[in-house]
């Protein structure tokens, strides 16, 4: 028999129930917390868009509250024309 060419099995070692068990909880697991961490970060999304949301209005209501005043002066001065 020639040197080096004797052929050994590879075992390949499966893991136990246990381990693979394990091994799902811990994906369920992180995939709990990066939903729960997605869930944060919408909520902190929806009250900047609530804010911008407020501000506009209160623009839109400055803004109506100036055209008036500008309706009512534009009668004023047609008035006087």
């Amino acid at each position: 028999m020639a040197f080096g060419t004797k052929k050994t099995a590879k075992v390949i070692e499966t893991p136990s129930f246990a381990s693979r068990m394990s091994s799902i909880k811990n994906m369920f697991k992180v995939a709990h917390e990066d939903a729960s961490k997605l869930k944060v970060e919408m909520e902190k999304e929806i009250e900047n868009k609530n804010a911008q949301i407020a501000s506009l209005q209160s623009d839109i209501e400055n803004i109506n509250t100036t055209k008036k005043e500008a309706e009512v002066f534009m009668e004023n001065i047609s008035k006087l024309i």
